[in-house]
């Protein structure tokens, strides 16, 4: 879990000779997480309205203060991945890109339209989860704790608004 990104070469999204632009996976994911907000709240926006919807049917309540700070808190992980060198990091909040990808091809293909944040989902984090778990030089456990830590962080906000919904309005 101490290995880093040693050169360009083991940072790139893309590996060479596939003939398509070089991007590495932490500017890939900078850029796939600005559009994947940008999609969900000006254009063509809406997550708030659909994300409430989606919560009130399990009694929570959420604050645009909340989504704010969880956005802020995703995408500091994010510039974070920019800095820091360690793989096992970056490819960790790489999966939770790659699973909130996932839950919004989910959350659509269960209500059977579109759901904001839809198509950068389906062609900017779920590609660049699937190509960061082929290609990211970590063995097959230190992927899978990656991705289960990505779940987890994913998660968290969630359960934050949950306990904190349970004990400001006890049921």
């Amino acid at each position: 879990m101490g290995q880093r990104w040693i050169n360009h070469e083991e940072r790139n999204l893309y590996p060479r000779g596939m003939g398509i632009i070089e991007i590495n996976i932490p500017n890939g994911l900078l850029l796939a997480a600005l559009v994947h907000i940008f999609e969900e709240y000006v254009f063509p926006g809406g997550f708030e309205e659909k994300f409430r919807e989606m919560l009130d049917r399990i009694n929570l309540k959420v604050t645009n203060s909340w989504l704010i700070v969880t956005n802020i808190l995703f995408l500091s992980g994010v510039v974070l991945v920019q800095v820091n060198e360690n793989v096992f990091f970056g490819f960790t909040i790489v999966s939770v890109a790659f699973i909130n990808g996932l839950l919004h091809m989910g959350k659509s293909i269960h209500a059977r339209r579109y759901f904001p944040g839809l198509v950068s989902a389906a062609f900017l984090y779920i590609p660049l989860g699937i190509i960061s778990i082929v290609s990211v030089k970590l063995t097959l456990l230190e992927k899978v704790l990656g991705i289960v830590g990505g779940m987890a962080l994913h998660a968290v906000p969630l359960l934050v608004l949950a306990i904190y919904f349970n004990r400001r309005f006890p049921s």
